[in-house]
Formats: structure tokens, sequence, C-alpha cells
């Protein structure tokens, strides 16, 4: 029965999308038997294959028109960035990333390094006609889009840019920040909020207890550590399962080793994925990695230690990222850029974190917290409702 169901509703589609010189057929009755319905699906599948070539050589004419009558993309180097807009957009385009470039980058990390003169800051103003030549040959990744409720351009450049001197260094320090860049002006205040918002027990014992803390919260590796021990510290297993019921429903992980191998995941890669030169390279080994996007910090603070290592690494911090190889881990990529061990640059970044102190950011409520609670509830007892009652 199903299979009738199947091969009618089939039918119906394809006689609704018959090409002109089918027109004829539409008219005629749908035979009531199956196997003249079947034997009709086989003559409209032929059909479809003697006009195909037709249709290729249609949308090769197309394409060619258009590529005559439409502008091509073009690229420009400016102040070390190379940019990529269509001709209408070029002015706006180097316009808007050479001004973030100076008042977001350049503050920290002066001049554009090398790298980005190989990669293309691409522009797209969706208020112009679509252009559909813009992506072609193209590496759109990192791009902004202007018009149409798409967004600050800003943020958006400031995120292209950022994605892309990340993306020059090893693939690991990229998928650990999600592909998102990192915000070169981000505070330690918010990061440190971030972290106090979270149910997470590492994050706790990185604000009230040890560094090594810190780097765990962040998925990062202190020494000595695997990946499964990073992921153990980040929730109680009641947490890890609230995580894991925003990411899917039914099958949860049992207690102990499973739960916490869910937050692991196995990722192959070619070994030619991406290549340096003409030498193919290992992007990363195949093996358990840690999901980035399950633990407890976020973006922010990732970008906290990201441009602190950057500030603590001084010149020529962004170019020994961009020198190492592409398989490097997370913690090598950080410790070359911060030049120095991993532990010392958590512990500074976590003492520029609790430097920043604000009281209004503490998570336990004060003396003063408590005597208002008692006045205001004294002023309730004393109202008419209670009176009365």
């Amino acid at each position: 029965m199903y299979r009738r169901v199947g091969v009618t509703a089939l039918v119906a589609v394809l006689a609704v999308v018959t090409p002109p010189e089918l027109a004829g057929q539409r008219g005629a009755e749908v035979p009531a038997d199956l196997e003249a319905l079947e034997q009709r699906l086989e003559g409209l599948m032929r059909e479809v294959e003697r006009l195909e070539p037709r249709a290729q050589a249609e949308r090769e004419r197309r394409d060619a028109s258009m590529r005559e009558t439409l502008d091509a993309p073009v690229e420009r180097v400016v102040d070390g960035l190379r940019i990529r807009a269509l001709p209408r957009d070029v002015d706006a385009a180097v316009a808007l990333y050479t001004a973030v470039w100076a008042e977001h980058f350049e503050p920290l990390l002066g001049s554009p390094p090398a790298a980005l003169r190989e990669t293309s800051l691409a522009y797209y103003d969706h208020r112009g006609e679509w252009n559909p030549r813009f992506g072609e040959d193209g590496n759109l990744s990192s791009y902004v889009q202007a018009g149409q409720n798409t967004g600050d351009v800003t943020t958006q450049a400031v995120t292209a840019i950022s994605s892309a001197l990340l993306r020059a260094g090893p693939m690991q320090i990229s998928i650990w920040m999600q592909a998102e860049g990192f915000d070169p002006a981000v505070e330690t205040r918010t990061a440190r909020r971030r972290l106090a918002a979270v149910t997470s027990r590492s994050a706790g014992r990185c604000l009230t207890d040890t560094a090594e803390a810190c780097l765990a919260t962040l998925g990062l590796r202190p020494h000595g550590w695997s990946s499964a021990d990073v992921v153990a510290t980040w929730y109680t297993p009641e947490v890890a399962r609230q995580v894991i019921e925003h990411r899917r429903s039914g099958g949860l992980p049992a207690e102990g080793d499973n739960l916490t191998r869910w937050f692991l995941h196995h990722r192959q890669m070619p070994v030619q994925l991406r290549t340096r030169g003409a030498t193919p390279i290992e992007v990363i080994p195949a093996g358990i990695g840690v999901r980035h996007d399950l633990g407890p910090a976020g973006v922010e603070v990732k970008s906290s230690l990201v441009v602190h290592a950057l500030r603590t690494g001084g010149d020529g911090a962004i170019d020994r990222l961009h020198a190492l190889p592409a398989s490097a881990s997370v913690e090598e990529a950080l410790v070359a850029v911060a030049d120095r061990p991993l532990d010392e640059l958590a512990a500074s970044w976590r003492a520029e974190l609790l430097s920043n102190d604000d009281p209004a950011d503490r998570r336990l409520p004060t003396r003063t917290t408590f005597a208002w609670v008692g006045f205001v509830a004294l002023l309730a007892m004393t109202s008419t409702r209670w009176r009365l009652s």
C-alpha cells in the first residue's frame, strides 16, 4: 500500500514539473492500475534524462552571459590588508577594514602581519542587486555583509579579521575559538563575570583556587593532563546532564566514564587536508579531542586569554603563531604567542582577572544586602494586610 501511495505522489509531482514538450500528457487521466503508473513513471524519467543535456546547455549559456555582463570582484592590498569586493563596494570595504584595523587591532598588534596579505577579507553590500560572481574563486570565510539587517558591519569586520589571523596559524586554535575569532577589546572584568555566572566546578576553582583550574575550564591541558582529565573537572554529573540535554534529547550516557566520553569526540582528518607550500602536513592527529563548544568557558573568556597572550608576547607574537606547524596544539600555540610556559601564562592571566575585582560582581550577598532584606521584610509584616489577618 505504501509503495502505491509513494508512486502516486511521485507521478503527481512529476506531472506538475513536466516540461512543455509533455504538456499534452497532463490532461490525460491518471491510470488507476499500479503497473500502468510505474510504466508512466519510467517514461517520465527517460524524458527527464533526454532533456537534461538541453538544461545543462542552458545553464552554461546563462553562466557565460552572466560573466560577460556582471562585474567581477576585485582585490586590493591596502595598508597590508587584502580586501575583496565588487567594484561598487570596494571603496566602502577598504574604508571599513582599514578603520577597524587601526582602531581595534593596531594598538595590540601594530602593522598587519604578512599572513593577512595572503587572506582575502571579503565585503558585500546586499542593498545592491545580488551578483553571484562575488563568491567565485574566493575564500568567503572572512566575510562582512552590509545592508538588509545583516548586523553591525564593524563587529563583523572585527570577527572577520581576527578569524583570519587565527586561521593563518594552527587549525586547532581556530577550532578552540569555535571559528569566531577573538575580540581584541575584551575586558578581563567581562571574562570574570562570565566565569562567575557559569555552573561549573572548574570555573569556581579558577576564581578561588588555582590557575591550573583556569586552564581546565578553558579546555586546555595542564602539564601531564589528558583531555579526559580536563573534561572530568568541568561539571558535576547532574550539571553535565543538563548541558547534554541542551544539545540533544534522549539516549543520555550513564554515570562515570560514559558521561565524560560524551564530551570528547573523535576527529579523523585527512593528512592532506591543508598544505603549506608543496608539502602535505597533518592538521589534526587522529584521536580524541575536547568538544570545546560544550565547555564552561565561552568565546569571551577565551578571547581574554588570547589577548593577554598577545600583549605578553609583545612584538612578533602573532608572527610566532603563524610560524607554527599546522598540527600544533592550542597549548603550543599559546606558549608560542606569549613566549613563556603555559602555567606562567595562566597564572598571570588569572592575576589580571582577579585584580580588577568589583564588589558588584561578587556572588555572595553582603551584610548590607541582608540588612535591606530584613528591612523590607519588616515593612511587609507591618502592612495592613498582615494586621487584619
